[in-house]
């Protein structure tokens, strides 16, 4: 940058925040229920595609408020906890479990014609 231009300033902020813009901030769904039962807003989707929800906006001072309690405290720690409890080790317990279940189920397309199987010459000894 050069100095005699002024520094570039952050966006400014909106009045209200998404259920998305929450989860950005480290909430879960559970803690934006507990904490923010009801939203302030809503508008349509960006993307309309049939079944779309409506957008739930949340006041950028309620969610702060919110932030500033210890119930969102105590949300933050419980939901850190089970992220660490989910870890690497259950997902490798699930792949295992996973590729276990596809290898037993796995029938090859092609069957070999009986009289090849047949064949002493073929046979491992």
């Amino acid at each position: 940058m050069a100095p005699d231009q002024p520094p570039v300033s952050a966006p400014p902020q909106t009045k209200y925040l998404t259920t998305y813009d929450l989860k950005e901030r480290d909430w879960t769904v559970t803690m934006i229920a507990e904490l923010l039962p009801q939203h302030d807003a809503s508008r349509a989707a960006y993307i309309r595609l049939p079944g779309n929800a409506p957008v739930k906006l949340y006041l950028r001072a309620r969610v702060e408020e919110a932030e500033g309690s210890d119930e969102f405290l105590i949300g933050q720690e419980r939901a850190t906890k089970a992220k660490a409890r989910r870890g690497s080790a259950a997902r490798t317990a699930q792949h295992e479990a996973l590729l276990k279940k596809c290898v037993q189920a796995f029938r090859p397309p092609y069957t070999w014609p009986e009289r090849w199987c047949q064949r002493s010459d073929w046979q491992l000894s």
